[in-house]
Parts: structure tokens; sequence; C-alpha cells
């Protein structure tokens, strides 16, 4: 029995030693802390008291054993009645800014209380450098040269630079902060997708690879879309999420792409489509719903003729006419081309023969009432019908090219002879002296033959 007295109290020893070592650690430790500690009781008398680096709201005086009420600083009051209250309805801990005005100068805390059963422990923080550093990032990102716009994790802005608030012409960071982004951006996107589901789609895609660039259309204050291009990236600030997205107004290339795209799609005379065009649309076109398809294939008239007596500028001027008159004709689905030359197609999905003869009808129609320059504008056309799939459309358009060309024969010496005299005609409008000569020389030649 005595040895196991002995070996109890050498055991209690060493635990006690532990002990004072362990404390002498946390003393350590908590003399080290920059913060301020306080411990109050449910009452809010302070039981604990730990200065913290350089923070002295209490004027040099020991805070412990006085009620918080009486400390003379109402916001910690208001921390520790705001942290009883959390306790009691969520159990979370409660935080919030001060700032203090002493002999001149602005002092900044950040305030976090957490309530138990008994007591409330607050930690008070100086972060006065740390909100002056925040002001100089905060004026660098005002000032940016880029058009810069902050996220929360809901999509929603939480700020933005100078240049954004250019871009879209909105006066103050006021007018859009706290909406979701999609508000200020076009309803539906370039590729047809509303502005609300892609926005959390994209906010996804960088929460989990970290950056993301795509092209998005923002809209201005008045509502005029603003093409851009954004790069957006996750940042961590204060153990929150939050998506800077960099934006680039790229409206200027945007002209030139559609320029190009229109350019080459089109045909620079007329405006109509070209064969590139024709070609893609049609195989685009050639499925069972667009049945019966109609090809109507067209020629002008004459423009040999005209091109050799007047120039290939008034042949083009004919072209133009009858390309304006085909479109006057047409439904507006229908799709005109000009293939080159003096040719034009046009595709007619889900329409019949007899539907496309009408179409035809009613071109030729308008063109016998138009003219360049007393020129008479005319085109012969032909038409085939693909029903089914036991055509391919190049049988289907070589059908419609045979009947062109079998109406252009029917057509052909009565349309000679009227852009003849016409030719004569303007001719002659145009030199008085030639006309009588050449009267002159027909009646010479007439007494000749006789």
């Amino acid at each position: 029995m005595p040895g196991l007295f002995r070996l109890k109290i050498q055991d209690d020893w060493q635990v006690l030693v532990y002990m004072k070592e362990y404390f002498q650690v946390i003393r350590t430790m908590m003399d080290s802390l920059p913060d301020m500690l306080l411990l109050l009781n449910a009452s809010g008398f302070v039981e604990g008291y730990h200065r913290g680096k350089d923070i002295d709201i209490f004027s040099g005086k020991d805070p412990v054993n006085h009620d918080v009420r009486e400390l003379g600083q109402p916001w910690l009051i208001a921390a520790f009645e705001q942290a009883r209250t959390a306790a009691s309805e969520c159990g979370e801990p409660v935080s919030f800014e001060h700032t203090l005005a002493t002999e001149g100068r602005q002092t900044h805390y950040e305030v976090r209380a957490v309530a138990g059963r008994e007591d409330v422990l607050m930690v008070i923080r100086d972060v006065t450098q740390l909100k002056k550093k925040q002001l100089e990032l905060q004026e660098l990102f005002d000032n940016s040269c880029e058009a810069e716009v902050l996220l929360n994790e809901l999509g929603e802005v939480t700020g933005c630079s100078n240049k954004f608030l250019e871009l879209l012409q909105y006066s103050t960071k006021d007018e859009i902060v706290s909406l979701p982004f999609w508000k200020i951006s076009s309803r539906i996107q370039p590729d047809g997708k509303e502005s609300e589901d892609e926005i959390s789609r994209i906010i996804e895609i960088v929460r989990k690879s970290g950056n993301h660039q795509f092209e998005w259309w923002l809209q201005k204050s008045c509502g005029t879309p603003v093409p851009a291009e954004i790069v957006m990236a996750r940042l961590n600030i204060g153990g929150r999420k939050i998506f800077c997205a960099s934006c680039r107004d790229i409206i200027n290339r945007k002209k030139i792409e559609y320029k190009l795209e229109y350019l080459g799609y089109h045909d620079q005379l007329t405006g109509l489509y070209n064969r590139r065009f024709y070609e893609e649309e049609l195989k685009r076109l050639d499925v069972p719903r667009n049945y019966p398809l109609t090809i109507i294939v067209g020629d002008v008239n004459g423009l040999k003729l005209i091109n050799d007596s007047f120039g290939h500028a008034k042949g083009d001027e004919v072209i133009r006419k009858m390309a304006e008159v085909i479109v006057k004709g047409c439904r507006k689905e229908d799709i005109i081309a000009r293939l080159g030359g003096d040719e034009y197609v046009i595709l007619l999905p889900e329409t019949s023969s007899e539907e496309a003869e009408v179409v035809v009808k009613r071109v030729k129609t308008i063109a016998s009432d138009e003219n360049v320059d007393s020129l008479i504008v005319s085109a012969s056309f032909g038409w085939a019908t693909k029903i089914d799939d036991t055509e391919t459309t190049q049988d289907i358009f070589k059908r419609a090219e045979d009947f062109m060309y079998r109406e252009k024969l029917f057509e052909s010496s009565g349309i000679k002879a009227r852009t003849i005299s016409a030719i004569i005609k303007t001719l002659n409008e145009k030199n008085k002296r030639e006309e009588l000569h050449a009267i002159r020389v027909s009646n010479l030649c007439r007494e000749f033959g006789r």
C-alpha cells in the first residue's frame, strides 16, 4: 500500500507539472494574440479579459467585474444582446464592424460574438490597416481599365468597376448592385438560351474549374444589347466565393464577323443568297418533313444581246431588276439565290408543283410591268418537285433546268424581237440623225431589192 500511495502522489505531481506547463503555453499564446477577448456572463458582467495587441478601448482600465453597460461602449452592448438573441434563435455567432473616432483618427474594429448557455465570448480585432488596404484595392478596382463585375454564388452583382458602368451606360453602382446578372443581360442569348438559366450553368462551371471564357450579350440601361467576351474567374475573399467577370466589348468584331458571314452567303450584285448558301440550304431542306420540295430555275432572257448592245453595266441593272421582281413575286418563306450570271434558283419547301406554277405566274406578271431604260425585264422559268426519296435533289434540279430551257426556246423568238425593238428605239431616242440615216438606208435597200 505505501508503495502504491507514493506512486499515486508522483502521478498527481506529474499531472500538475504538465498542467502548469500547458497553462503557461496557453498564456504565452494568449499574450501573443492581436485580438481583444471579452468573456461575459449571462448578466453582462465581464468575467475574463485579454487586452490584445495595440487595442485600448477602455482607456487602460480593467473591465473585469464591470457590467458591459457601464463601460461606455454602446456597440459592445449591441454585440452582447445580439449574441444572446442569436443563441436563443439559431445558435449562430454574430459579427459586424464598428468605427471609433478618437483624437481625429478613425479606428475600425471587427466584432464577433458567440453566446453559450451562461456566457458570451467576444473577439474584437483592429482592422484599420485591412480597411485601408481594402479601400486602396477598391479604388484600383473601380478605376480599372477593364469593365469588371463581381458576382456572388447566386449570380447577383456585388460590385463593378467604373468601366463596367460606362459600358452599360448606368450612372451609379446602386442601379445594378444586388441585381441578378441576367437582369443586366439580354433575356435571350444568341444561341437561343435564356440568360437566367445560362448564367447559373456558367457559374457552376467556374465553381468547378476556376475560370471560364465565353461570349455573352449584356444589355445597356436603355435596352440595347452589347456583345461581350467574358472571362470569369473564381476568387476566395474572406472565406467567401466571389466570381469576377472581366467583360470586353466586341461589337466591332461582331460587325466584321457579320459582314464576312453576309459576304460569304450573299451575292454582291443582287443581295440575294449565293450558290454556297443554296447548296447548304438544299442539303438542310432535303428531309421528308419538307416534301413536296419544289425547285424553280430561272434565266434572264436576252441578257447577252443587252450586254453586247449597251455594255455589261446595263446588263447588271437588268439582273438586279430581275432579282427585285422575283423577291416581290415570291413568298417570305421561299429561298431565292443567284447561282451566277443570269441564272436564279428558288427553293420552296412544302410546296406542290401547282403552287410553284402560281408563284412563277405572279413573278412574270410583275416583270411585265418593269423595265430598265425601256429595256424589257423578262426571264424563263422551269420547275420540278421532289415528293419522296426515289429521286435526288440533283435529279430534281436537272428536271427543272430542262423545263426552263424548253420554255426559253418557246419564248426566245418573241423576247428577242421585243428586245431588238427596244434597242432600236433606245438608239433612235438618243440620236435623231441616226434614226433618219437608218430610214434612208432602209429605203435604199428596198429600192435595190426591186
